[in-house]
């Protein structure tokens, strides 16, 4: 959403105030005169010089990022931010509810190139097959996955776009490219997420989310649990962190995505169906995470020494479709707000994919073929002076890069 810059005076009739936008990006200047006299505004040449000799101020300010400031109108006190914030932080035990509530999950390290996980080397061994599976072309290997993990940057191409849109085009198309990006038409410019990252984040909090507007912890009729939040630093997990979701205090659900193709292509809307069916038993039983994962029933296989199922039967139904229409059937239910959802794919590796995963409900992606391929690419190449850890983390800190941009 958009945020800012914007100046907000408000009035419930005890109070009269004024709010700044968290990023400051708004000028707000107050002045106090002796005689009780209150004004508040965006410029300094407000009060007549004329008129307001210097003699007759109180006191002025101005209100910085996030900061408000208001009258009670039962006695004329001029409230200042920080006695207005340590009234409304001291009105419930905010910070007791945040330690028991709110937990924070640590990075975890990324695998080596000479790892030893069998599920890793699995798919490392049949990278070819799945990519090949997922859509991926040899330029969106080398262009896309490969520079961003070499430089840590979203790569750049040429201003001009000439390539037929997916819906004329006579070729097969990922999902994906059936949406574009449109610039924010405003007259103001966007936010610079290099030189203003001070007020930009892309932490997220997994788990149920309660009633935004409830000054207590929320509780749910499905569950004996109060609402638990498990924060991340990053929408973008790595194999390992995804994991820890699933072995922390949520009850995590993990889904699969895949499904056979032996009767026709009425399959795929069996699939889906069933899918959002079993979601919704899911919530309804108390999960505060879903996991939808292209590759869970292939995990299983490999953990019982049998190695992953692929041919030309096994399929798997799209990510973004699969996350729209689990998000969009769990919002009819009713229920959208007491789950998270979580997606492990194999058809995830530019910015502009996971913009739409994250845009159509999902809080968080693990593209695990991509960083399967940059750790091959690390034991191949061997780049100088670049571990496969740290080329991972470029790739991570590339596509967060760019969905600040976005």
């Amino acid at each position: 959403p958009w945020d800012g810059p914007a100046l907000i005076a408000y009035c419930d009739g005890k109070y009269l105030g004024a709010k700044l936008d968290r990023n400051g990006l708004r000028p707000a200047r107050y002045f106090r005169l002796k005689d009780g006299t209150t004004v508040v505004g965006s410029e300094v040449g407000i009060l007549d010089a004329a008129k307001v000799s210097p003699d007759q101020y109180e006191s002025k300010g101005r209100l910085g990022p996030g900061q408000i400031m208001a009258i009670d109108l039962s006695n004329g006190e001029l409230i200042e931010n920080n006695e207005i914030k340590q009234m409304m932080a001291s009105r419930r035990p905010y910070r007791q509810w945040n330690n028991e509530f709110r937990k924070t999950m640590a990075p975890q390290p990324w695998f080596s190139s000479d790892h030893d996980d069998p599920v890793c080397k699995e798919i490392e061994e049949h990278l070819l097959q799945l990519q090949f599976m997922a859509g991926y072309t040899l330029e969106d290997v080398e262009m896309v996955v490969e520079s961003m993990a070499l430089s840590g940057k979203e790569p750049t191409f040429s201003m001009g776009n000439d390539k037929p849109l997916a819906a004329l085009s006579d070729r097969a198309h990922v999902i994906y490219d059936y949406f574009s990006q449109r610039f924010a038409q405003v007259t103001n410019p966007a936010i610079d997420p290099y030189r203003e990252a001070l007020v930009m984040s892309v932490g997220v909090f997994l788990g149920r989310q309660g009633n935004l507007m409830a000054e207590e912890p929320s509780r749910f009729e499905n569950s004996n649990l109060n609402k638990r939040l498990v924060g991340l630093d990053s929408p973008v997990l790595n194999e390992r962190e995804l994991r820890c979701i699933k072995q922390s205090r949520l009850l995590t659900v993990e889904l699969s995505t895949c499904y056979t193709a032996a009767n026709g292509p009425d399959e795929l809307e069996q699939a889906i169906e069933s899918l959002c069916y079993r979601t919704s038993n899911a919530v309804k039983s108390g999960a505060e995470v879903i996991i939808l994962n292209d590759l869970a029933l292939a995990v299983d296989r490999v953990r019982e020494g049998k190695g992953l199922e692929m041919g030309p039967q096994i399929l798997r139904i799209p990510p973004l479709l699969a996350v729209g229409a689990v998000h969009h059937y769990l919002i009819a239910q009713g229920i959208r707000t007491q789950t998270s959802i979580v997606v492990a794919t194999s058809q995830c590796w530019s910015v502009h994919h996971f913009a739409c995963l994250l845009g159509y409900g999902a809080s968080a992606v693990c593209p695990y073929v991509a960083f399967a391929h940059i750790r091959k690419y690390h034991a191949t190449k061997k780049p100088a002076g670049l571990s496969a850890e740290l080329m991972q983390e470029n790739y991570r800190k590339a596509v967060i890069m760019g969905l600040k941009k976005i």
